[in-house]
């Protein structure tokens, strides 16, 4: 099954949503039994197999899959390249919507204690509401009139994406604080976005 024909259902949900995990190997055999392990949690989620795709900005080599889930790696000692020893393992949306939540918890569960695991450096989280009371105009709004506020934050910043024809089809996306900093939000009409009928937000 090919990435394009995998569609978010139309539902309410609050779970993550996008996840990278940035484990260290000081040895060849270590760092194999890393991707080995990386392609068991992908697998888990959801069983496509996985192709070698090149190289990335910041990694010798690249392996992913048609549900998204990608592993990068530079191998052990490769001094001319960056991040030597490193490996990651990134979880994009559709390894979470395609899986139950006991199967999620059980993978990030494993990556927190698998040898040699370092950090997230992204873990994004999700809450998605059907009919909502509030749209995202109708919190910019409010938060223009000085009404409403993201707790936490001390910026934010509407966005439009526009098409060539200067029309917005995905609808109003509000960033909350920068995104340099640790943690950012953003809401935004997940409807629009995903060509539902019923009306969503997604913060």
């Amino acid at each position: 099954m090919a990435l394009t024909a995998i569609a978010e259902p139309c539902q309410e949900s609050r779970r993550i949503d996008y996840a990278t995990a940035v484990f260290y190997s000081a040895t060849a055999p270590h760092q194999r039994e890393l991707f080995e392990f990386a392609v068991d949690v992908g697998e888990q989620l959801a069983d496509f197999p996985f192709r070698e795709k090149g190289q990335s900005p910041h990694f010798e080599r690249v392996f992913s899959n048609d549900l998204g889930v990608r592993i990068e790696i530079t191998p052990v000692g490769a001094t001319n390249s960056r991040n030597p020893g490193l490996t990651a393992l990134t979880l994009p949306g559709a390894a979470f919507y395609c899986s139950t939540s006991s199967s999620q918890v059980t993978q990030l569960w494993r990556i927190c204690h698998q040898s040699g695991f370092r950090w997230f450096s992204r873990l994004d989280l999700q809450n998605t509401e059907l009919n909502p009371a509030w749209d995202a105009d109708r919190i910019y709004a409010a938060v223009e009139a000085r009404e409403l506020w993201c707790k936490g934050y001390g910026r934010y910043r509407p966005w439009r994406e526009v098409d060539a024809a200067g029309e917005c089809a995905d609808g109003l996306t509000l960033y909350w604080g920068s995104s340099r900093s640790q943690k950012q939000g953003r809401s935004y009409d997940k409807a629009k976005q995903s060509g539902w009928k019923t009306p969503a937000i997604r913060d």
